[in-house]
Parts: structure tokens; sequence; C-alpha cells
């Protein structure tokens, strides 16, 4: 079935505090069918500056397909494909396979009696090459996916081994055929279950979630394996009364930052959550804390990323307690956790919902969730585009640069493209090189004399594997300097 997108007129009701550094949208538009549910669930950047989508597409029955789509920079669809049996079949999460497309994670009823992890690898146009199931005889679920560099994956969800419903947090590695290399099971409490995966600076797989029962408290799970499967690190963080951690990404400094909601945190209630950024070291200790809300009630934070000057922007739901209608959150914080920026996205009559937030190419974001007008007509994907954020630091303009200086590359972590600065005082022989953490050259960005000035330079990772790449810059009589940059498919 052929979708149409369809513009939204989206009121902004509450824009707060400082900056006004999430004012300014680019657009914003709404996709599917007229009586379906179509829920977006995760996008990730392309190089030309638009997104691939992943969605759900609910029919009237008891059944579901996963569906994806190719958007260009202004939102408008260049192509789109559905995925799915005759049952129950979600998609989560997404990630490039190296240069050949993408691998999109989630669950399937389709194909046994059970839920299943379902595993599907597609071509650069969205055309399925294989898929593949994993699981015990019981109920089993993938919710976040994160590309290696052998062109294989790992993938994060739950398990129950049992099923008695007492779910463990499910680690999965997979070749580039879809052939299990290892599992890992994290079983603490009664109900584990993982929702995110990424790699760290070193190269180490972190895997965030939650841990507890529906019953019990919860509290937010972060787990360091090795690339081979070892247990580096479990860490549990109590944060209030009952935690999760939803989605963790990669920040430029070698940490990580989590988003989730936690409850009772400030009050005291067990029926008052609030959206929480959490920021944690390289090691996974824990930096700071920042809890945010507007409906002093119910504000849940599930997606995070950090854009220019290693701010934070946190997507998620404000969900009132009169008229139980959510809108969608967004949250601005700076590097240290104060909150720059906030608002609700929405209508007082309608639902929205934000499930991701993305970095872009051009160093915009996107945020992805579904817009319900309630009038009978299902809910649709819905994607709001941001303007560029503009940098806090003011840029310094001189003649000439007073030092040889490599700058920090941003964006970093990118995907596919970084772009890094040499500032050079004098006239002089260049080497710019971008090596993998093996030693092994992998581009040369220069290597011939350059004049006096900064010069900027763009690397493009489309075909290397996720993971970390050091960049050398080199001239004669100057020390050699080294900045760490990580891939983030």
């Amino acid at each position: 079935m052929k979708r149409l997108p369809i513009m939204v007129i989206v009121i902004l009701l509450h824009a707060s505090l400082v900056s006004a550094t999430l004012h300014g949208i680019d657009w914003n538009r709404t996709y599917g069918a007229s009586v379906n549910n179509e829920l977006g669930e995760r996008m990730i950047a392309t190089s030309d500056g638009g997104m691939i989508v992943v969605s759900n597409d609910c029919g009237t029955g008891n059944d579901s397909q996963v569906w994806l789509m190719k958007l260009d920079s202004d939102g408008e669809i260049l192509w789109e494909n559905t995925f799915g049996g005759d049952g129950y079949d979600w998609g989560y999460g997404i990630c490039e396979a190296g240069s050949d497309g993408y691998y999109i994670i989630g669950g399937t009823e389709s194909y046994d009696n059970c839920r299943e992890v379902w595993l599907t690898k597609v071509n650069s146009t969205g055309t399925t090459l294989w898929s593949e199931t994993y699981g015990t005889p019981y109920n089993d679920e993938g919710y976040d996916i994160v590309a290696m560099e052998d062109g294989g994956c790992v993938i994060a969800g739950y398990t129950d081994p049992l099923g008695d419903r007492k779910t463990d947090e499910w680690v999965l590695r997979v070749d580039a055929d879809g052939d299990t290399l290892w599992t890992y099971s994290l079983a603490y409490a009664k109900d584990e279950r993982a929702y995110s995966v990424h790699l760290d600076a070193s190269g180490n797989i972190i895997v965030t979630g939650a841990t507890g029962s529906n019953s019990d408290t919860r509290d937010i799970t972060v787990v360091s394996l090795s690339d081979e499967g070892a247990e580096n690190y479990v860490k549990i963080f109590n944060v209030g009364n009952t935690d999760f951690g939803n989605k963790a990404f990669p920040t430029s400094d070698g940490g990580m930052v989590i988003a989730g909601q936690t409850e009772g945190i400030d009050s005291g209630s067990t029926d008052f959550y609030q959206a929480i950024a959490m920021k944690l070291t390289a090691a996974g200790e824990q930096s700071w804390i920042t809890p945010s809300g507007i409906s002093y009630w119910h504000d849940y934070g599930f997606d995070v990323c950090e854009i220019v000057d290693e701010r934070i922007v946190l997507a998620g739901i404000s969900k009132n307690a009169v008229s139980y209608l959510s809108d969608g959150y967004v949250v601005e914080y700076e590097k240290t956790g104060e909150v720059l920026d906030s608002m609700a996205i929405g209508d007082s009559s309608s639902y929205e919902w934000l499930n991701d937030v993305c970095l872009l190419a051009d160093g915009s974001f996107a945020v992805l969730g579904f817009y319900d007008p309630r009038d009978g007509t299902g809910r649709d994907v819905w994607i709001v585009k941001f303007n560029q954020p503009v940098s806090s630091t003011p840029e310094v303009i001189s003649t000439l640069p007073s030092h040889f200086e490599l700058a920090d590359p941003w964006p970093n972590p990118f995907n596919p493209t970084v772009n890094i600065k040499v500032e050079i005082t004098s006239p002089a022989p260049l080497r710019l090189t971008v090596y993998n953490t093996l030693g092994q050259e992998v581009a040369v960005l220069a290597n011939s004399t350059v004049e006096a000035a900064t010069h900027t330079f763009s690397f493009d990772g489309r075909n290397l594997g996720s993971g970390v790449y050091l960049v050398e810059a080199s001239v004669p009589g100057e020390k050699r300097q080294v900045k760490k940059i990580v891939l983030m498919r």
C-alpha cells in the first residue's frame, strides 16, 4: 500500500528556561494509511542528509509488519518496503551493515508458536537479503542493534529461558551471515531487559537496560562486554523507587549518556515519573544525573544523543494527569548536566509520542514517534526536524593561526562523515591520516604542502565498520597530534 506524507500543524505548548536552541523547526510530517496504526520506532542518518526510518504498521486485526522508509533531507519518501508474515512482527532498531545495506532487529510471532528475536538484513534499497530468528521455545525479543567491524552485529534484548516470564537480559553476537558467535545473559533479579547497545571508544560493547519486576523496584543496568563476550563490569544504578535506562549514546569524551525515567526522585511519590539524563564516565561511573519534566505526573526519556558543543538532546513524552494525553517532550542539556531548554510538542486534543532522536549529517537533529489526532483515523509515523543548533562557543576569526593544532573532530561520534580541522602557522608539508585501532592506515586525507591557514577536511566512513579510529596530523618540526573518532552506525 502506498503511503503519502501529510503535513501536520504542530503547536508548541511549552518552551522554557535559558536558551532558544530548541526553537526553530525545519519541518514536521506524518506518514501513514487512513485507518491503520503506524508507529515510528527508530531512525539513522544517511550521508545525503536524509534518514532511514523503521516503523511498525499495525493492521486492523492481530497482526503488524515492519515498515522501512528512506527519506531525503526534506522528509520526502525515496523508497519504502514492508517485512513480516501473518502474525505479530515488530521492528525496534536498525544499523548499517557495512557498505551493502542495513540490519533491522525486532521480534516475530509469524514463524513459531512464540515470540522470537528477529534479524533481517536488507540491501541499500530495502530489499530483503536474508532473515533469521533466535531464541528459546518461549518468548524472546531484540530491542537494539549495533554493527561490528567484521560486518556482523550485536543484538540486545531479552530471553525467557524457562517460560515463567522471568526474563534475562540477552546479548547475541552474530556474523555477517547471521550465524551466532556467542551469547551473554544477565539474570540479576526477577526481570531483566536490555534496551540499548553501543560501542564505547575502546571498542567494548555497552548494554543498557533495567532490572527488577513490575511489582518491585527497578534499577538501571549497564554492562560492559569485550568483543568476545567476556564481562568487563556490571553496574546497577538506583536513582528513585523505579528506574528505567531506555537508551544510551556514546559521548565524545569516551563516556556515555543514558535516557530514561525515574519514579519519586524528588517528590517521593510512587505515581510521579520524571525523565532523566544520566552521564557516565568511560569506566561506567556516574558523573551527573538530571531529572526534568513538564507534566508533574509522567515524563519519560526514551532516547538521547550528543550534538554541537557536547550538548545533549533527550526525546520522550510528557503525559497529562487530567486528560491522560501525552505530548512529545524534548530537552537540551549542557555537557555538565544543566537543562538549557525544554519543550512539549503537540496540542491539547491529540496524542503524541517520541521514541527516538537522531543526529543528522548536517549537524541538525530530528525526533521520531507517532501522532494520533484521536478522530478515528489511527496513529501515523511522526517526524519533526529541528534546525541546525548554533554553537554557544563564539568563533574567533584571526588572520593566521597562532600555533599548530589538530582540533577536536565534529560530530563525534559520527555517521558517516566527520569534519577535521588543522591549523598551520606557516607553509609546510601536512600529512593527515586515519588509522584503525590495529594501527592500519585506512585513509590519507592530506599529504602535501599547505598554506598557513585553518584547513578543514572531511572523512567519510561509510565503507568502514563501527568502531574507534585515530586521526593523526603531522608537520615537520611540530609534535604530531592524534584525536580519537568513533564511527557509530
